[in-house]
């Protein structure tokens, strides 16, 4: 056959790439992918200043032994590598400290993206909502509303007006009948409040000359013994 036979074990040793920590890398996120790259900078940076740092002290060390032992060009010329290393410390700080500003700066920008891309989402979730409705709609709509809503009134006031014998009822006539029967309420009530005279009088009480006495009952005569105590 023209197939080739792959070696056994020439894959043995062949392993995958390592996932990055964070899941597989977005591809379509520069921010994202700068941030990274700027922060994987900034830790070589570290360690080259952690490096050239034990390298001045090295170099200090030996100054201190070579002026110890009276070579004093040689510890000058330690200090000259010292002055030299750290220098570059310097550099190397300057620039940690721009990269750690632009890491700053893109991470409010992503901030910043997502934020606007969140409102414009919101901005176009509104216009379709608002896309089957616009103010003259609406104020068509409300029209309509109260329209309706005065008819209901009207079929219900037409529902309640009185038909048949009460709608020929005068509501004048009633009333003034009302207040006829309380007159006559008022003055019957007057009459019984006005109290019963005690005594009449002796010359109210007139007898015809040619009248024959009648005869006087047990109750004319107990009124007559009554107004007697009361003349006394």
């Amino acid at each position: 056959s023209n197939s080739r036979k792959t070696p056994m074990g020439a894959n043995q040793g062949k392993q995958p790439p390592p996932a990055p920590p964070n899941g597989p890398p977005q591809q379509n996120d520069p921010v994202r992918n700068s941030i990274v790259n700027i922060r994987s900078t900034v830790e070589t940076l570290d360690k080259r200043m952690s490096h050239l740092e034990t390298k001045a002290s090295m170099e200090h060390e030996k100054a201190k032994k070579l002026y110890a032992a009276k070579n004093k060009r040689g510890a000058l010329m330690c200090l000259k590598r010292k002055k030299i290393f750290e220098a570059q410390i310097d550099k190397i700080a300057q620039s940690k400290m721009t990269l750690e500003n632009q890491i700053m700066t893109l991470e409010s920008s992503k901030v910043n993206q997502e934020a606007f891309q969140a409102m414009r989402q919101g901005a176009e979730t509104l216009r379709t909502v608002n896309m089957g409705m616009d103010v003259d709609h609406v104020e068509e709509t409300m029209d309509d509303i109260r329209e309706q809503i005065e008819v209901s009134e009207e079929i219900g006031n037409a529902i309640a007006q009185p038909v048949g014998a009460m709608a020929d009822l005068d509501d004048d006539d009633l009333n003034a009948e009302l207040n006829a029967i309380g007159q006559e309420e008022v003055e019957a009530q007057l009459l019984a409040a006005q109290p019963v005279p005690a005594h009449v009088p002796p010359a109210a009480v007139t007898a015809p000359v040619s009248a024959a006495p009648a005869q006087k009952t047990a109750a004319q005569l107990e009124m007559e013994r009554l107004e007697a105590e009361l003349a006394i």
